[in-house]
């Protein structure tokens, strides 16, 4: 996992970090830490991506960010909450939670939760911390996928490690000719191995993220630029015009013609 990439939150079992944010874009960089992080989106709409994964938010929605997973903020503009909680909040245990989350009891009790912790005096923030407790006991038993135990949850990081390890070289030089066997060999792991556990912590396999990766970038340029759509693929790291276009429409569900005239005509 890149070090330069974490965040230093602290290791209070009671530091609860709960912030509300305004129209920002929903615009931050890529990072991880050890904490759970929860985003409730109040207003508006925006796009998550967390370990590879990219998750379209819109108000109402819960995305939960388990201790470990690289994630950064895409497209959007919204207001949400953050609540961080501790590692040393569960215990001895690590929970894995559902990467999105639509509940009504969530998205009630959320927000009462923000405004016991804003008041600032002491029996709010007790009584704050207590719905804390029952927000994640609720989470707890409807929405976690599964309960790591100490020695589990560090062969889990381990393979998050690994796996996070890949997703920013791929983000980086998603414009070189990459396979599986050149991304495993840079993380000496057989070809083998290295497309098994992608698979297993990314639910997809490497080719297809690096795919994603470069049709996102081959959008945005789509969008803001008037290269031409062979340029774009071969500028995006796809050496077939023809591949761009048809696993472009696979992902996007339009030819990158159609999202040309789109942002035409919206403009």
């Amino acid at each position: 996992m890149d070090v330069r990439l974490y965040e230093n939150i602290g290791k209070d079992p009671f530091e609860l970090r709960l912030s509300k944010y305004a129209h920002n874009g929903y615009g931050f960089s890529e990072h991880w830490h050890e904490h759970t992080e929860i985003h409730l989106i109040l207003e508006g709409s925006c796009r998550l991506e967390c370990n590879g994964e990219q998750i379209e938010l819109m108000a109402g929605d819960c995305a939960v960010i388990n201790s470990g997973e690289l994630h950064r903020g895409g497209r959007g503009d919204c207001v949400f909450l953050c609540l961080l909680l501790s590692p040393f909040f569960f215990g001895n245990t690590c929970i894995i939670f559902k990467r999105l989350i639509r509940d009504p009891y969530v998205s009630d009790l959320f927000p009462t939760v923000a405004k016991l912790m804003e008041e600032g005096d002491l029996p709010s923030v007790l009584e704050g911390r207590g719905a804390v407790h029952l927000l994640m006991a609720h989470l707890i038993r409807n929405h976690a996928l599964r309960e790591l135990s100490g020695s589990h949850y560090a062969r889990h990081v381990a393979k998050l490690e690994k796996i996070n390890r890949a997703i920013t070289y791929i983000n980086q030089n998603y414009e070189k000719p990459l396979s599986t066997a050149q991304l495993a060999s840079i993380f000496y792991m057989s070809e083998g191995y290295f497309c098994q556990l992608f698979k297993d912590v990314m639910k997809q396999s490497a080719i297809e993220y690096l795919n994603t990766v470069r049709t996102e970038k081959a959008e945005h340029l789509l969008k803001t630029t008037n290269m031409s759509i062979s340029e774009i693929a071969f500028y995006c790291g796809f050496s077939d015009a023809n591949y761009f276009s048809r696993t472009y429409k696979k992902i996007k569900h339009e030819s990158p013609t159609e999202t040309r005239l789109k942002s035409f005509f919206s403009e």
